[in-house]
């Protein structure tokens, strides 16, 4: 085999390496938890599949020179031998990655919390005066052969929630099932110094029949059961759901109107109010703001903006408006009037001139749309307002800010018709 061809397999080799190295690297990620943050998983990945090529490269080099032979089945016979060698190696690595990882059991493809429950010795105190910060429940794995903790995962005592159960207390805990691996180990430590530790008989992989609560345990021999004077426990294993999606929030909002009566504050009422909404729904918070006009100029003359807002856009969906809230509207155009002249008065690099014109013009538009609705519906003289405003504005005509303001004061006029009243 000349070298051309040796490198051609070399090249094909590192490809497929690289392949399965980043495969069996993105399996680790899940296996051993490795973190995404920064960038972490992502890195691991992209670093095994390309320490794999490498190596997929050279081990390509060196196979081809020793099993390739000349022609084509020489060249597959060395590519054969070289990429199969290394998908070979993956698998293998693959084998003992996920033997020692830490892989959680599942039911119905859910993680499980292992639930018990604490009995403690007969006659012993009560357990919520015990100092919480002490408290531990403890889920260990011993490896084979060994009496050690390989790993341990911390859980829950809740000591809090301890009763009285035929004449001894009971403590409820939870703690998570971390792994599959070796035999599992149970440690309450009370921090009183009755601390105790116990033998889980519970497979690697707990079926569904493990979910019902198993006898007291240590059960102890039936010549000589386990005495009521030491601890002892139960336990069962949960599966760990995840939380139910949110509600719909058209759902919540529908219910929250429903529920909605005429005595509520009108603020509730016109906070349902939005641009394109049911005829029906509109026709039905509107009877309610024209029954209540003094409610309804208190939210115009809120200090609270988002009130005062939604209050401004109830008045632009008026069909019948009573005479208090066209003294509103007025009164309110007056303010504008100072707000403009307070304005006009600054500079541009005065510090919050673009907050000031920003507000001053907001306000105006908002009040604007709703005056139109307010002098259509009542047939009053809607002119005087918005000229004042108009000629105030025109004070500083190239302000961008009152340039918007001019415009829209100029439409409004142009649009109206001789008034009635």
């Amino acid at each position: 085999m000349n070298w051309l061809a040796s490198f051609s397999i070399a090249v094909l080799t590192a490809i497929v390496a690289t392949l399965a190295g980043g495969t069996v690297a993105a399996a680790c990620v899940d296996w051993y938890s490795i973190s995404s943050r920064e960038g972490g998983s992502g890195y691991f990945i992209v670093f095994v599949g390309l320490l794999s090529g490498i190596a997929g490269f050279f081990a390509g080099l060196v196979i081809s020179r020793f099993v390739g032979g000349p022609g084509v089945a020489g060249f597959f016979k060395g590519l054969g031998t070289s990429a199969g060698g290394m998908l070979g190696l993956a698998a293998v690595t693959a084998l003992i990655c996920w033997l020692l990882a830490d892989i959680p059991p599942t039911i119905n493809d859910h993680t499980l919390n292992l639930e018990v429950e604490i009995r403690l010795a007969k006659g012993a105190a009560d357990p919520s005066t015990l100092d919480a910060s002490k408290v531990q429940l403890l889920l260990g794995s011993i490896s084979p052969g060994s009496n050690t903790w390989r790993k341990s995962e911390q859980g829950e005592l809740k000591i809090a929630e301890a009763k009285m159960v035929e004449g001894r207390w009971t403590i409820p805990g939870s703690v998570y099932i971390f792994t599959t691996r070796g035999t599992r180990s149970l440690a309450v430590v009370l921090g009183d110094g009755k601390n105790e530790g116990f033998e889980v008989p519970m497979p690697a992989h707990p079926t569904v029949k493990y979910e019902q609560w198993s006898d007291w345990m240590p059960r102890g021999r039936p010549e000589k059961p386990w005495p009521d004077t030491q601890m002892s426990y139960r336990f069962r294993v949960e599966e760990r759901l995840p939380p139910p999606p949110p509600p719909d929030p058209a759902v919540v909002a529908e219910a929250k109107f429903r529920a909605l009566t005429p005595e509520d504050p009108l603020d509730k009422w016109i906070g349902f109010m939005k641009y394109g909404m049911a005829q029906d729904r509109e026709d039905a918070i509107l009877k309610v703001v024209e029954a209540r006009p003094r409610d309804l100029v208190e939210l115009l003359r809120s200090d609270e903006k988002g009130e005062a807002d939604r209050a401004m856009y109830a008045v632009t969906r008026l069909k019948m408006v009573d005479p208090a809230v066209i003294q509103a509207m007025r009164e309110i155009a007056v303010e504008i009037e100072e707000q403009v002249k307070k304005f006009a008065a600054m500079k541009p690099e005065q510090e919050g001139y673009a907050d000031a014109g920003n507000e001053v013009r907001n306000r105006y538009k908002s009040w604007n749309v709703a005056w139109w609705n307010v002098h259509q519906r009542s047939g009053v003289d809607g002119r005087p307002p918005v000229e004042a405003i108009l000629k105030l504005a025109e004070v500083k005509p190239e302000d961008g800010f009152m340039q918007e303001i001019i415009l829209d004061a100029k439409a409004h006029l142009g649009g109206l018709t001789p008034a009635t009243k």
